[in-house]
This record gives structure tokens, C-alpha cells and sequence, in this order.
């Protein structure tokens, strides 16, 4: 069986495909925002990374020069997009995670605003 994805960094697609239309996922919101938070310290520590590695490849363009260093260029920046594109994906995959989070314990907190409101003395 092959699984096609039309956009492989897409989960809630690949959810779909992979567990059909009806998933819950039962998580803790602070399990979210730590999860969030995780996440966030990891792409900048991959993007740290990435810039130092861009930085080197500028570096070398001042002293290689030629049909290689050309070529080899052109694929570096042409994966620099791609990678610019996957940062941002996974930058919006943690603000998703966050206001889920927060949507959540707003939620809960209204909800138990209103449950206090309610007469709790009626039948006796």
C-alpha cells in the first residue's frame, strides 16, 4: 500500500490518510505548550546551524570561483528555500500548538466561571 500526500509536511493530510477522518488525541495542554516549547528551541538550534553553514558557503565564494563552484551554489541556495520553507512550517505547527493550548485552558477557565455561577442548592 502506498500513501500519496499531496504536501508530505502537512500532518493533519497524512492523519488523514493514515487513521481516516475520526482521530482524537486526548494531551494536556501544558503537554502542548512544553511540546511547543521544545520544538521552538530545536528550530532555532537547526537554524543557528543552518546560518552558520550559509555563512561558510558565502565565505568560499570569495576565494572558489568556476563551473563548480557555480553549481554548487545554485543547489545550496536552491535548498536554502526549501529549508527557509520547512522553518517556517515548523514555526507555524508550534503557534498552532500554543493557541490550541491556549484555546483550551480559556475554555476550561469559562467553563468553570460558569459551573460557579450555577446554583448548586436546588434539589434538597
Amino acid at each position: 500500500m502506498s500513501l500519496m500526500c499531496p504536501n508530505p509536511f502537512d500532518i493533519s493530510n497524512l492523519i488523514e490518510l493514515i487513521f481516516g477522518s475520526s482521530v482524537a488525541i486526548e494531551v494536556a495542554p501544558e503537554q502542548l505548550i512544553a511540546t511547543a516549547e521544545q520544538m521552538e528551541a530545536k528550530i532555532s538550534s537547526v537554524r543557528g546551524k543552518f546560518d552558520e553553514m550559509t555563512s561558510t558557503m558565502n565565505g568560499t565564494k570569495n576565494y572558489w570561483e568556476g563551473k563548480v563552484s557555480d553549481s554548487r551554489n545554485t543547489r545550496f541556495t536552491n535548498n536554502a528555500e526549501q529549508m527557509q520553507e520547512m522553518f517556517s512550517l515548523l514555526n507555524s505547527y508550534v503557534v498552532k500548538l500554543k493557541a490550541i493550548a491556549e484555546n483550551y485552558i480559556n475554555t476550561e477557565d469559562k467553563n468553570e466561571t460558569t459551573a460557579e455561577a450555577l446554583p448548586f442548592n436546588i434539589i434538597s
